[in-house]
């Protein structure tokens, strides 16, 4: 399998390389028509793997200059598995604070509209970010990364599983059959693929395609004695706020309420149960916001329908964008420190727990101490601490479409100091 792709790797930069996708082609009469957009391509037809392949290789060539190809694994067969990382900052990677939200396609390989859906996102990214205001936000204040097949085995043979004739949806670490851990040993390399690049960054959201339904799906998606009811999240009320935004964006979902439905809606659990789903881990162990779009009722549904779909999902996939990175609420921790010849540095902490009163779930900072939480509107009691600090609580407020970006200064601990007289 591999040589097939690394021969397509030689021909990217052949002279008689194939014409780009969006190249032109004649009318009758020999008269010449408007050659058909990048996203109009992608969003009209089912790339094979070696279309894929050759597309995102197109992409950034085209985009390079807010995006980069990054191979973050191989599928059982050796197929690459790769995403697109789309910002103007890509080559700052992870020090520029910025959240990262993933959109992921094709775990299923016979589900496969999620494919052209999120490639025609990363298309118009691409040809919008610089006169849309939407576009122009996200990939100003993020990093969206697309990965648009992650089960290509699965993909190139239609089935729902990898070459090994495993569920890749089953086959990760839950918190009912084993517990949570970040444990790649013994699974799948897909499934391997996605826990290393999920510890590896710092997604704060999520969007994983499916298809055999029309719903959003959200955590949690098993029950502790393996009943069907409704299975609550620490982050329910957030998780069930986020749905909403994708369901009440799209022309269809919100007005549904079929199959016990609501308005286009509905926790994993109180749906059907399932152990080792890639939803539960990504929130539990990787602290990410996912949700499971079921994209049609047909798994894989006729090309004629593409288009149609993707403008169905494309402002729901915007705004939830939008609600889990520049308009949820962020910040940095930091601490005062002694800089050169013992002047005041401030340097942001890494690894401080940044929590919600209330709420039993925390995100933790990462580099230069930048964290971002995604919450429904209200007002809260936001909770950082660290060893070695004090703890810090701030009262905010979260409104629709904007949140606060908090700068929180952590005072070192000195356990068993004794106050100076005079001190207060």
């Amino acid at each position: 399998m591999a040589a097939r792709f690394e021969a397509l790797e030689a021909s990217v930069s052949a002279p008689d390389r194939a014409a780009p996708l969006s190249d032109t082609s004649n009318a009758e009469g020999g008269q010449g028509r408007m050659a058909a957009t990048p996203l109009e391509v992608v969003t009209s037809q089912y790339l094979s793997n070696e279309g894929v392949f050759l597309h995102l290789r197109d992409y950034v060539e085209r985009c390079g200059h807010i995006s980069r190809l990054v191979r973050i694994g191989t599928s059982e067969e050796g197929m690459p598995i790769e995403a697109l990382e789309i910002s103007n900052t890509v080559d700052a990677g992870l020090k520029d604070g910025k959240p990262h939200v993933k959109l992921v396609a094709t775990i299923h390989g016979d589900e496969t509209a999620g494919l052209p859906t999120t490639l025609g996102i990363a298309e118009w990214l691409c040809a919008n970010h610089e006169t849309d205001a939407d576009a122009m936000d996200i990939v100003e204040g993020a990093h969206v990364w697309v990965l648009p097949v992650m089960n290509p085995d699965g993909y190139e043979a239609v089935t729902r599983y990898n070459a090994n004739g495993r569920d890749i949806n089953r086959d990760f670490p839950d918190q009912f059959r084993g517990g949570m851990c970040m444990c790649p040993a013994g699974r799948q390399a897909e499934t391997k693929t996605i826990m290393e690049w999920t510890d590896q960054n710092p997604f704060v959201s999520s969007l994983v395609f499916h298809g055999g339904a029309l719903v959003v799906n959200y955590p949690l998606d098993g029950t502790p004695d393996g009943r069907t009811r409704y299975m609550a999240a620490a982050d329910d009320g957030t998780f069930k706020h986020l749905a909403h935004i994708y369901a009440d964006n799209h022309p269809i979902l919100h007005t549904m309420r079929r199959r016990g439905f609501s308005n286009g809606i509905t926790n994993g659990a109180s749906w059907y149960t399932i152990y080792g789903g890639m939803q539960d881990y990504n929130y539990l162990q990787g602290q990410t916001m996912e949700l499971t779009i079921e994209l049609d009722d047909d798994k894989s549904p006729p090309v004629s329908k593409l288009p149609t779909i993707y403008e169905q999902n494309k402002q729901s996939i915007v705004e939830f964008i939008r609600a889990t990175t520049v308009d949820a609420l962020r910040g940095r921790v930091t601490a005062s420190s002694s800089g050169a010849r013992g002047r005041p540095l401030v340097v942001g902490l890494k690894g401080a727990s940044v929590s919600i009163k209330g709420i039993d779930s925390s995100v933790t900072s990462r580099d230069g101490g930048y964290f971002t939480r995604p919450l429904n509107p209200g007002k809260y009691t936001l909770v950082v601490e660290k060893k070695g600090y004090k703890t810090q609580e701030t009262e905010i407020r979260v409104t629709a479409g904007d949140a606060p970006d908090l700068l929180i200064t952590l005072e070192q601990d000195y356990p068993g100091k004794k106050k100076k007289k005079g001190d207060a």
